[in-house]
């Protein structure tokens, strides 16, 4: 009979330690990914693209790429708050964003200040993947300043990194007279980029934030959310913050 209960107790036992554990895994995990998908979405953001308050009076823009499907870009001259649009051109040496084409031409017709950005790949030839972005991406007086996108270091190290990202914007530098904006998250530029490359203008992505001052105090564009709602544009959008004033953003436009 004692052996029975003991057996008994020794399986209760181990049957509410398993469910404890189940309950912490739950909300750990839970609590883990809710981290790391937090967006800084102000109450005013879910229903409109208002920027977080202390940057209230800076110019706003937005990037895109074909994963925003058909804009109607009649519709985003009228959303009078965005003064500059970054699309997507290419990637890698290869890859061209279907939607480049369209999205450049009918931004450029409704009169909005725009932008072209790479998506770069560490593992290719830096200087390939510039050439591959200049051949297939316009860059007339008047737009705004091409951007590499740097988000990924795959498997190589950091100087081979650092060598290849130098490639591309040598390559771009020397073949149409201009500088490069660097894109990359806030903790992978800290990381693997800023010590070699902040001498370039920084276009930063942080979205647990409401003052990006606190996390670098050196940037020139910062985008604060991807789920911004900008009239004409299908579902979310990135939207960013120039650190300036209007006049202030002509000096990041080509000439």
């Amino acid at each position: 009979m004692k052996r029975k209960t003991l057996r008994f107790i020794l399986l209760y036992f181990l049957f509410l330690s398993a469910l404890a554990g189940s309950i912490i895994g739950y909300y750990y995990f839970k609590r883990k990914k809710t981290k790391r998908h937090h967006v800084y979405n102000p109450p005013s953001l879910r229903n409109d693209y208002r920027i977080p308050p202390l940057f209230v009076n800076h110019p706003l823009g937005m990037d895109i790429s074909k994963y925003q499907g058909h804009i109607q870009w009649a519709q985003v001259k009228n959303d009078t708050r965005i003064s500059f649009v970054y699309i997507k051109s290419t990637e890698g040496a290869s890859l061209k964003d279907s939607r480049y084409n369209y999205n450049y031409r009918e931004c450029r017709k409704q009169g909005i200040a725009c932008g072209a950005y790479h998506y770069f790949k560490p593992h290719i030839s830096g200087k390939k993947q510039a050439i591959h972005f200049i051949r297939n991406t316009q860059f007339n007086r008047g737009d705004m300043l091409p951007v590499l996108d740097v988000e990924e270091r795959h498997r190589s190290s950091r100087t081979t990194l650092h060598e290849e990202i130098n490639a591309f914007v040598n390559t771009v530098k020397a073949e149409l007279g201009v500088k490069v904006i660097i894109y990359s998250g806030s903790k992978f530029y800290k990381t693997h980029l800023k010590s070699a490359f902040s001498h370039l203008p920084l276009w930063v992505a942080h979205y647990s934030t409401s003052d990006i001052r606190k996390h670098h105090s050196s940037w020139h564009f910062w985008q604060f959310t991807d789920r911004g709602k900008v009239k004409g544009v299908p579902g979310n959008v990135d939207l960013n913050i120039f650190s300036g004033t209007k006049e202030n953003l002509e000096n990041y436009k080509i000439r």
